[in-house]
């Protein structure tokens, strides 16, 4: 969920691998100064509109009153001024902290709602760079505390984003409301829990936050700090009677996800811990009837799928696919977690809506030390194909035997141990050999896995043991 929250609040939080899929879509440029701006506008210009931005970012008061009242030889400034990215006097000035510039330019009419090409008001520039002493200044000349750039950000918004409490207090005393959301739904809650500021998170709580706002696409603050594992955050919104079962709207990412199920999924255990003592529901599932238990499994968190298990989970509910935790595990290759739904008696042998077991799972994906474990603990092969029992054989898990004349298989677990299969637990249909067509140079083979005899190969046993000799490099 929060990839989108990561895409369009880039400037909301450090830098992350993935976790957050589209959730909160404003736009990158809404909350982030173009930094051509910072930089200035060239030193060499006569133009008066130039020279005025240069004169307010040096914080030089003297000039700005003079380009203003007598400009140069190309005529007077224009106060309002921007250039080629919407930027001003009062913008750049708000920028560089130059609090009696901010003064002069206001007192000689300076209009402090234009925008810049981000969208940013110079109000908000202010809040963005932390410069409580020039937001000060604003609201003492009457600067309209609650206005909104585009989008519909908020001085607020950007201050609790770039976490900044000496200007989220000054806003909020000078009647910030504090649930204005931008088109998208955002808050400056939001903003806030998105990067872990749990200070500003208690001003905002402090100021009576809307806890449970959500975005156009069904996201909390909650959703928010769980899925990216901001413990405190979490602690301070479920103190403050933050709703753990919301979920996200149906047509978001595969939607209806819970708190619980991110934080499941992106293995924060704490979190997982907090949610659960809150009473989150432990088998509320997602659009495709992922569970915060397969969340978890199919990511490798073993430790969460534990917890989860020993709250109550359902530890062999199946996805909109008919897959288990166990079968996500597999398919993903996570040995532990494997070994951590076996000792809770898992169902080892469920199938998919195909037909497909965990074992058939894991020699698909080729994840052959997960089939080894299911091996040891009873897993049924007998529903493998004949290019899932090849893929085990010429990995040494299986070999083959005709001890008393009975045709079998011998598998070999994780610990070297054997599992004799005989011939009534595999089929030894003969027809059955061409079914073996290779996926792979390493898989040719043209007899059943149940028959060793000579005559049912055009190429005999010896070509069988070349083969899987070349199988095992």
């Amino acid at each position: 969920m929060i990839k989108s929250m990561k895409k369009t609040f880039e400037s909301l939080r450090p830098s992350r691998s993935d976790r957050m899929q589209e959730s909160l879509s404003m736009q990158e440029s809404l909350l982030r100064h173009d930094q051509r701006m910072h930089a200035g506008p060239t030193q060499t210009t006569t133009n008066p509109g130039d020279l005025l931005l240069i004169a307010a970012r040096e914080g030089n008061v003297a000039l700005v009153k003079k380009l203003l009242e007598v400009g140069n030889e190309n005529g007077k400034a224009d106060i309002n001024f921007q250039d080629q990215y919407g930027v001003t006097a009062l913008m750049v000035a708000s920028r560089y902290n130059h609090p009696d510039v901010i003064t002069q330019l206001l007192e000689k009419g300076a209009n402090a709602d234009l925008l810049n090409e981000a969208g940013l008001t110079a109000l908000m520039v202010a809040s963005e760079n932390g410069h409580s002493g020039v937001v000060e200044r604003f609201l003492e000349k009457g600067v309209d505390v609650n206005q909104t750039g585009k989008k519909g950000v908020t001085a607020l918004i950007v201050a609790s984003q770039h976490n900044y409490p000496d200007v989220v207090t000054k806003l909020l005393a000078n009647g910030a409301n504090v649930d204005l959301i931008t088109v998208n739904g955002v808050t400056a809650l939001m903003a806030a829990s998105l990067n872990g500021h749990d200070k500003i998170v208690e001003q905002l709580l402090g100021a009576k936050a809307k806890v449970d706002l959500a975005t156009v696409n069904g996201v909390t603050a909650l959703m928010i700090a769980s899925e990216n594992g901001y413990d405190k955050v979490v602690e301070q919104l479920i103190k403050a009677k933050a709703d753990v079962n919301l979920a996200t709207k149906p047509n978001f990412n595969r939607g209806e996800k819970t708190a619980l199920i991110m934080a499941s999924k992106n293995g924060y255990l704490g979190i997982v811990t907090k949610l659960l003592e809150a009473g989150a529901e432990i088998d509320k599932a997602n659009g495709d009837k992922e569970t915060a238990l397969l969340s978890a499994c199919m990511n490798g968190h073993y430790e969460i799928a534990k917890t989860l298990i020993g709250e109550g989970a359902n530890k062999n509910h199946a996805d909109s696919a008919g897959e288990t935790a166990l079968h996500w595990a597999c398919r993903n290759g996570h040995e532990e977690t494997v070994r951590t739904l076996i000792k809770h008696e898992v169902n080892l042998d469920a199938k998919s809506k195909i037909g497909e077991t965990a074992i058939a799972k894991a020699c698909f994906m080729k994840n052959l030390k997960c089939a080894r474990i299911l091996i040891k603990h009873g897993a049924d092969i007998n529903g493998l194909s004949m290019i899932e029992r090849s893929r085990l054989e010429f990995r040494n898990l299986f070999s083959r035997s005709t001890k008393g004349g009975q045709p079998s298989i011998v598998a070999t677990t994780e610990e070297g141990e054997s599992i004799n299969y005989n011939s009534s637990m595999l089929s030894t249909d003969a027809s059955n050999a061409q079914s073996r067509v290779p996926f792979e140079p390493e898989t040719i083979l043209t007899t059943s896995v149940a028959n060793t005899s000579p005559a049912a190969s055009p190429r005999g046993t010896e070509t069988i043991a070349a083969q899987t000799t070349r199988g095992r490099q």
